[in-house]
């Protein structure tokens, strides 16, 4: 798997775009950062509704260990975003926004669950600071992104 990426735009090194503000990609548009800021909110409050959801149904089952409750609870946290993101393209705070994740290399594909592993762990290790890079790389693709191979389009292609 390879980390990370010395070329930012296919055949062309970043130096060669220094200065330059791109505002697209393989004939996608590229997000703003406010833009990917909305869809992890989206993604907070949609995380903390299944947390409320699970819990109040095992509350109703009664009887469940603790151990299994937070196994549960945890399983749901780390596997949303990997499986939404490889499988879909993107979490549910994506597709509100009309966001997708996808290979960097192969724009036309979603990352793989791998991928996706390391690009939400690396998002969770970091928290914000991953996304410092946004608005400095041209490409505007943040910390995991780089990490990852993966890169946040709009969903749309133009023209």
């Amino acid at each position: 798997m390879e980390v990370l990426d010395t070329k930012d735009v296919i055949g062309v090194s970043p130096a060669a775009n220094a200065g330059q503000r791109l505002t697209h990609y393989a004939g996608y548009r590229l997000p703003t950062l406010l833009a990917r800021i909305k869809a992890l909110v989206i993604d907070s409050v949609v995380i903390l509704a299944i947390f409320t959801a699970t819990t109040l149904l095992i509350d109703a089952f009664g009887g469940v260990p603790g151990s299994v409750r937070g196994f549960i609870l945890v399983f749901m946290v780390y596997l949303y975003d990997p499986l939404l993101t490889s499988f879909f393209g993107g979490t549910l705070g994506h597709r509100a926004i009309d966001l997708t994740v996808r290979s960097y290399k192969v724009p036309a594909k979603n990352i793989s669950l791998g991928r996706a592993f390391v690009r939400f762990l690396t998002k969770g290790l970091l928290g914000w600071l991953s996304f410092l890079t946004v608005t400095a790389n041209p490409r505007k693709r943040a910390i995991h992104d780089l990490v990852s191979g993966s890169i946040v389009l709009m969903r749309k292609k133009t023209g």
